[in-house]
């Protein structure tokens, strides 16, 4: 039941913009989130008895070890990304591997000191509290959370500086941001053959490309010749000779399909100034602000960036909650002694 209510406060309360339901945002799911913080702590504090100081060393070793993990994975692949490069990457690969052997370092030794010190209860314990973290960091985002939106233009030469809410606020970003060069990536434009059934064209095959030659059966067109006319509108076409049964057809290019997309922005800040790379789901995370890329428009000769820009105080610690939470219950399931330290005839 306490897990059941810890996941319906974190919907509806780290989440409170994404179109959940407004009756789980009143003020009887939020009393109940706070029952389950306050159990889920008192819990905590029963489990680990009068062992609260080694619960507290648990949660630090169990940061590090964690944080030595990421570390070593993150710093590790960016090693081999610099020794692919060769020449003076090898240099720059050098010190990210010794960046990810220290971080293993850290696992490693953390990682023995919770098997040492660590309890099947001590890990229920930090299960808890995990629980009360994710409740704190869904709170801060319901009370403090902050969505915007950002449009930026490719032939802007001015870096812009705030964010406007959906009810007409301007916020200030803490930094500059300017979109530089966009890239568009397109998936293959099929070919449809249709043929004039009565008063509708219908479908009759999709046609692949194979080396600018179109076959259908033993037919064949160049592809080249599908292509738009002008008064015709935009769609790309090509008219056939009717068919044995009389029916008029035509090849078709239907548009093409985005892919991908990316921005190559420009951050400025009284440090200086440094490029980063915007793609579609991968977001960038600056001066306690998410930038996501959502949209865009081609106007001209230039491109209409749209940008949702998110400041949320709470989300990294309610994602630390449900990392420890994963982990704590995970260990405190497959923890095979009661306490390692003490004998198993004495009394804890």
């Amino acid at each position: 039941m306490l897990l059941g209510a810890c996941c319906v406060l974190l919907m509806t309360g780290a989440f409170p913009l994404l179109g959940v339901p407004e009756i789980y945002q009143s003020g009887v799911m939020l009393l109940l989130g706070i029952l389950t913080a306050a159990l889920a702590l008192s819990g905590a504090l029963c489990l680990a008895r009068k062992k609260i100081s080694r619960l507290i060393f648990g949660c630090i070793a169990s940061f590090f070890c964690i944080a030595g993990l990421i570390a070593s994975y993150r710093y590790g692949a960016e090693a081999i990304n610099y020794a692919s490069i060769g020449g003076g990457g090898w240099f720059a690969a050098v010190a990210m591997g010794c960046y990810g052997m220290m971080g293993l370092l850290f696992f490693g030794i953390f990682g023995y000191l919770l098997t040492r010190f660590m309890t099947r209860n001590l890990w229920l314990a930090i299960a808890h509290l995990s629980l009360g973290l994710i409740a704190l960091g869904a709170y801060l985002d319901f009370c403090f959370e902050e969505r915007a939106s950002l449009t930026l233009a490719t032939s802007s030469t001015e870096p812009t500086e705030s964010v406007i809410t959906p009810d007409g606020r301007e916020l200030a970003l803490g930094f500059g941001v300017r979109a530089k060069t966009f890239k568009v990536s397109y998936y293959p434009s099929p070919y449809g053959l249709y043929e004039r059934q009565g008063n509708a064209w219908k479908l009759i095959a999709t046609l692949e490309d194979k080396d600018g030659i179109l076959h259908h059966g033993e037919e064949s067109w160049d592809s080249k010749l599908v292509k738009t006319n002008l008064g015709m509108g935009d769609q790309a076409y090509l008219a056939l000779p009717a068919s044995s049964s009389n029916a008029m057809r035509l090849i078709t290019r239907e548009p093409a399909t985005v892919k991908n997309y990316e921005a190559n922005c420009e951050i400025s800040h009284r440090k200086g100034k440094y490029d980063l790379v915007l793609r579609v789901n991968e977001p960038i995370e600056r001066q306690g602000w998410g930038l996501s890329l959502i949209n865009f428009k081609e106007i001209g000769n230039q491109t209409i960036i749209q940008i949702q820009a998110r400041s949320a105080p709470g989300r990294l610690i309610a994602m630390s909650g449900m990392i420890g939470l994963i982990i704590s219950i995970a260990a405190s399931c497959w923890w095979r002694k009661e306490d390692i330290l003490l004998p198993s005839n004495s009394q804890s």
